[in-house]
This record gives C-alpha cells, structure tokens and sequence, in this order.
C-alpha cells in the first residue's frame, strides 16, 4: 500500500487530526521523509517525525521534529531544513538541539533563582523541616515580618552582606540586642538552608554563599553586649533531691513531679553525666546506640552523638563517641522501657504519646516547662545547660586538661575519623568513669540505691 501524501497546510493537518484514525500516518508532498502520525496522549495531536541518514552512517536516524497543532508547518519546515543540513556535514542534530534545550533550561534555571523571594524561601523551609515545633514557627515568623519588611519580599539571590549588616546594626543600636541577635540566627538558618536547595536537575542551587557568613565578628559583638546570664550554682542537695526522687520513682503508688515525665527524669541524668547539649540529647536515636560490649568485634558498649554544634554540612555526618560506663547504660536501660520498643529516638516528642498514635517523625523538641516544675518541686532553680557546666567542673576539678574537655564536651567539629570506634572509647571512657566517681562522692549518694 503506497503511502499517503498530501502538502502540508494548516488546512489538511486539521483535517487530518479531525478524521484520521490513531497511529495513522501521512507524508508531505514537497518535503521527503516528512511524516504526521496521530497520537492518543497526552490529548489527540500530531507528531512531526522524519529520517535522515547522516554522514558516515550508513543507517538513518528518526528523529521528532515537533507536534501539531502545537507548533505551526513553517516552524517544522524550518527545522527539518536545519536538521538537514547538519546530516550533511555529519553533526546528528539531536546533540546540537539537546545542548540548545539545556541553555533554555538554565536561563529559566536563572529567572526561577531571580524570582524566589525571601519570604518564598522560608516557606520552602517551614514545608521541609515539619518537625520545628509551633511555638519556633511562630517566634521565627514574627521575628521576620517585624524586622524585614524591605527583604522579605525581595530575591534572595540579591540580598547582601551590606544589606543585612545595616538592617541587623540598626535593631541592635535601637537597644533590641536579644531581638537582633534572633534575627541574626534566624536569616543565618534560612540562607543555610537556600545554600543546599536544588533548583534544578544540574545541580544548580538557589543559591551559592550564605552573604552572613562574612558578618560572623557582628554576631560576635552583639553577643558579646548583652548581659551576662546570671549562673545558678548547683548545690549538692539539688543533686540529692533528685535521686531521692530516682529511689521512688518506680513505686507503683508513686504520684510524684515524674509521674508520666520519667522521660524528663532520665534526660536530666543523662545530660548530668555526659555533658550533652540539649539538642544533642534529643537527636539521640536508637540506631545509633549499642548497649552491650562485643570485645570479639572491638566494640565496646557506646553512642554516637550526631547534630553537633557548629556542624553546618550535616551530609558529611559528623559525630562524637561517648563510651558508655555502667552509670550511663543504666540511664539508657531505663529510657529503653519507655521508648525503646515504640519510637527510633531515644526521647521522642510528647513523652512518646506521638509516636504510639504512628507519628514517630520528630524528637523531643523544649522541655523547659517540665524542668521548671521539676525546680518548684524540688525548691531549686537549675537548667540543663547548668548541669552540662556542672559535668566540666568536676572534670576539670579531678585535673584532667582543657583540651581533654572541650573534646568530651564537643567544642567545634568532632573528627570523622572518630569511625574508630574502640581506639576512641578506650582512651575515654577512664575519664567518664573518673568523673561519674568523684561526682557521686561529692553529692554523697549512691547511684543503685532502689534500682
């Protein structure tokens, strides 16, 4: 059967389309080659396709030239006339058309970059990290409509150093030095965050260089203008009061400030006897703990502490080892009751509720309500960070060097080579135990006593 041919016109390509049967096929009679199929999907249309054999081969090459009515015949004409002349001189068209396509790409790669506001990212932000607590959502929102009204709106690629530097020394000078240095942080996790969003399949991302990172000595020197956090001490009948609570704890009449907060408990005396940072104690997970020593395999019971401080490329995943003494596996044994079995984080969000209702996405975020009416119980103001400060002393009291301190306390950015895990415990874990000896000394109480 000879094939169908017809000179191609507005007029016989709707035609066409209006009667002919899918996957039928007509020629064009002027140009050789030229070919409509009709298509089904997405919507009925028709494909513009032709061979070429190009130079040197000895086979020819489909290639699609565009669709109908999508694009007018004199555009197809155009392009199947450049497409063969490009045969001829033996370049195949698709590599030449396929490098146009990603600089069209870029570009609009380019204007999607210019367009992203501010304020577009933050919301991209909030969409991604939906483990941030509402009352952050909320204190980091009103902190940006506040302060930025003349950059919330504007790219962000656009926004510099300058800007930023005016805009956050003019609230500090304005004598809101708690509201600036807010802001700083804030801007400083959202340029963060823009700095590793992908706009496209190239890796492009939105955006280069955080334009904070060059005002690090500004944060230094609000910081260094508000007033001096007044320290609580930490008294050894603080210390008492609290165990006296672990010895009752679990009485099955015990009604006491713990009472459905024994997760609070325990993230009291584990950060009490490692020194941890609050956020580094809620990201604590499960996976990342081993509870029981494998000599055979040069593992001796331990955690790994991810999310440092300081630690702004989170992809390189580094963290800190602690060795577990027999004080801190017994904390950890007693969290395992309560969270072990039901949730992936050691202190999971809502004492663990969350995640027996199947939402098990996020840890404990703030328990600063639980620990303030753990003090009016107990009839002593104290924080955890306190506790952590409380943890150096002693350390440092027993003589062991700054250095040795910093590490355990995770000043800067632990070593990925921190893999090693048994070199790593080894050399430590006599400095925890000597700590967790002359720490129980002091208060003058006995860890197992009711356990």
């Amino acid at each position: 059967m000879g094939r169908k041919r017809v000179k191609f016109s507005k007029d016989s390509l709707t035609r066409f389309l209006d009667f002919a049967e899918y996957n039928e096929s007509l020629f064009d009679s002027e140009l050789k080659n030229l070919e409509v199929r009709k298509r089904k999907t997405p919507s009925s249309h028709l494909s513009f396709i032709t061979q070429m054999k190009i130079k040197g081969e000895t086979k020819p090459t489909s290639f699609k030239l565009g669709s109908y009515p999508e694009h007018d015949i004199n555009e197809i004409r155009f392009k199947y006339q450049e497409y063969r002349k490009l045969c001829l001189d033996g370049i195949n068209p698709k590599t030449v058309f396929e490098r146009k396509k990603q600089e069209e790409l870029k570009a609009k790669t380019l204007a999607k970059q210019r367009k992203m506001s501010l304020e577009d990212t933050y919301r991209l932000y909030l969409s991604d990290n939906t483990h941030l607590q509402p009352v952050t959502i909320k204190d980091m929102t009103n902190c940006l409509q506040k302060n930025c009204n003349g950059l919330r709106k504007k790219s962000i690629v656009s926004i510099t150093s300058r800007e930023l530097e005016q805009k956050i020394n003019a609230i500090h000078k304005a004598g809101k030095k708690t509201t600036a240095l807010n802001l700083f942080a804030y801007l400083n996790t959202i340029f963060n965050y823009a700095t590793g969003v992908l706009i496209d399949d190239n890796e492009i991302y939105l955006l280069t260089l955080n334009p904070l990172h060059k005002l690090l000595n500004l944060r230094k020197k609000i910081k260094k203008s508000l007033p001096i956090r007044k320290e609580i001490e930490v008294s050894p009948v603080l210390i008492r009061k609290l165990f006296d609570e672990a010895r009752i704890i679990d009485h099955p009449e015990y009604n006491g400030v713990f009472k459905n907060r024994e997760y609070i408990f325990n993230l009291i005396h584990l950060i009490l006897f490692t020194g941890l940072r609050l956020h580094e104690a809620c990201s604590l997970k499960w996976k990342h703990i081993n509870l029981d020593d494998n000599p055979e395999d040069f593992k001796p019971a331990h955690m790994l502490v991810y999310g440092l401080k300081g630690d702004q490329d989170q992809s390189k995943k580094y963290r800190s080892i602690i060795p577990l003494t027999k004080y801190l596996k017994t904390i950890l044994n007693n969290q395992y009751k309560y969270s072990g079995q039901t949730s992936q984080w050691v202190f999971p969000s809502n004492n663990g509720r969350d995640a027996l209702k199947g939402d098990d996405s996020k840890p404990m975020n703030s328990p600063r309500k639980n620990i303030e009416r753990v003090a009016r119980h107990i009839g002593h103001p104290f924080s955890l960070h306190e506790l952590r400060h409380l943890f150096a002393s002693v350390g440092a009291s027993i003589g062991h060097p700054e250095d040795v301190m910093k590490r355990l306390l995770h000043h800067g950015i632990s070593s990925i080579t921190q893999r090693y895990i048994h070199n790593i415990v080894s050399k430590s874990i006599k400095v925890y135990e000597e700590i967790h000896e002359e720490m129980l000394q002091i208060w003058d109480v006995n860890f197992f006593d009711g356990k």
